[in-house]
């Protein structure tokens, strides 16, 4: 039985190997223009086509840079789960957020721009969720962007049970289907004799 899931990796892969070569060429472009080494096809300079240029060559290569980023961080499971608990990896800045998943697709260019200006995209948040805190996993949304929530029991909330989301993944994050990663964590989450048959978080004596 799966205990461990892991992130989903081809988008990235197609962003660096388009991105990448194309922001090197504007980028080399670019400064061979801005410093008069190229010319255009009447023999003039036109040292005011290399800002541009450069400046979208610089802005291609930072978005290869964070698929690169993404790529090396998903080597290692998103999700295990434990004898204990929940151990919980989100990646950058994308899963996050109080915004639904369509609009988060409608202005994804601007959340692009703010991860890589704030550094967003280059952090990993880790988390552990003991089981006896962990009250769910439920998927939402509509086809081809579903997303997984974890809920938690908080005795601050409001609502009846007192549960909170912890957080929600994006379908696009996710290298395995929701439904089949909701259903699994219910599952551990309401069997534990299943559970003890699970690796231990804690270093073995």
């Amino acid at each position: 039985m799966r205990d461990c899931f892991y992130g989903k990796t081809w988008i990235y892969w197609a962003q660096l190997l388009i991105l990448g070569p194309l922001g090197g060429f504007s980028l080399i472009m670019g400064i061979l223009f801005w410093t008069g080494t190229f010319t255009d096809v009447h023999g003039k300079a036109r040292p005011e086509a290399g800002p541009p240029m450069t400046i979208i060559g610089l802005f291609l290569l930072l978005v290869a840079l964070v698929a690169v980023f993404n790529i090396v961080k998903r080597i290692s499971p998103i999700l295990r789960c434990y004898r204990e608990g929940l151990e919980l990896r989100i990646i950058g800045m994308n899963s996050f957020g109080d915004l639904s998943e369509p609009i988060k697709h409608f202005i994804g260019i601007f959340i692009v721009l703010w991860g890589i200006i704030s550094l967003r995209s280059f952090r990993v948040h880790r988390s552990f969720i003991p089981w006896s805190k962990f009250a769910g996993a439920e998927v939402t949304g509509i086809p081809m962007v579903y997303c997984l929530r974890l809920y938690i029991h908080d005795e601050t909330s409001r609502s009846d049970p007192p549960i909170a989301e912890l957080v929600w993944i994006s379908q696009t994050d996710l290298s395995d289907a929701p439904h089949r990663i909701a259903e699994l964590l219910n599952f551990f989450a309401g069997h534990p004799d299943y559970r003890n048959q699970l690796t231990s978080c804690r270093p073995q004596m």
